[in-house]
């Protein structure tokens, strides 16, 4: 059975700081049906519950910074639960972090975290970008240290295709590492071009059937577009629709 397809809302984030609920009827019309949030753009949860269920959507998660885990966790869990994901997604790490100090001080937040979501029935992961795959003093790499000094049950990750490939290494191989703990795969393309800029799904260079064919084994539950930039005529609404398109077809192989 084909893996549910997502679009990471971060993508269309121009179009939804004007108009939120007009964003999502433009997505769910195009054929989505799951978002994951990154934001809320002023919007109560329970306002955002009403607007996915009035247009047949289902939220699968949303990116929230380890900071603002920390800082209100009862908040976190309840937005999740009233908008209705279960997965909590740390977005991005800070550069003060990136060495091995910081590191395995960011790997004792995670753990903390992750155990204090699962008690509340949600899910914690984290999404990368070729930062965490870069050579350090006795060539430790922040992804090795995240993820071989977690705990599996506590620590997931949202891997991201087009910067694992962007940090010299290969999405497959990663998911085989991280087999069962990769709920959430991002799938975004690179450009051929020597800039290696973001374009859309099945226009670029990243082996994407491959990532596709490899997510069950890896305990995929949900394939999620995302393009940063480089939108078709500056419009992301233009992107997200090739990239639906372009990824029901190769899924659909």
């Amino acid at each position: 059975m084909a893996l549910p397809i997502a679009l990471q809302l971060y993508t269309i984030r121009d179009v939804l700081a004007k108009d939120f609920e007009g964003g999502l009827k433009a997505v769910a019309k195009m054929g989505y049906k799951y978002v994951e949030f990154a934001g809320l753009y002023d919007h109560k949860p329970a306002d955002v519950r009403k607007m996915i269920d009035g247009l047949g959507l289902t939220a699968t998660s949303s990116h929230t910074g380890i900071d603002g885990i920390e800082a209100d966790l009862k908040g976190v869990i309840d937005a999740a639960k009233t908008i209705g994901y279960r997965h909590v997604v740390v977005p991005y790490l800070p550069n003060e972090f990136w060495s091995p100090k910081g590191y395995a001080l960011t790997a004792k937040r995670f753990n903390k975290a992750g155990k204090a979501l699962a008690k509340a029935g949600l899910s914690f992961a984290y999404h990368n970008h070729s930062f965490e795959f870069h050579r350090m003093a006795g060539w430790a790499r922040g992804m090795d240290i995240i993820y071989d000094t977690t705990d599996r049950k506590a620590v997931n990750a949202e891997l991201d295709v087009f910067w694992v490939w962007h940090g010299n290494d290969c999405p497959v191989t990663w998911m085989k590492k991280l087999a069962k703990r990769v709920p959430l795969l991002h799938i975004k393309d690179m450009s051929a071009k020597p800039d290696r800029s973001f374009t859309e799904v099945g226009t670029g260079i990243v082996d994407i059937e491959s990532v596709v064919k490899a997510a069950p084994r890896a305990g995929v539950e949900y394939l999620i577009i995302e393009q940063d930039g480089n939108w078709i005529d500056g419009d992301p609404l233009k992107s997200v629709a090739l990239s639906l398109k372009n990824l029901k077809r190769i899924v659909g192989k």
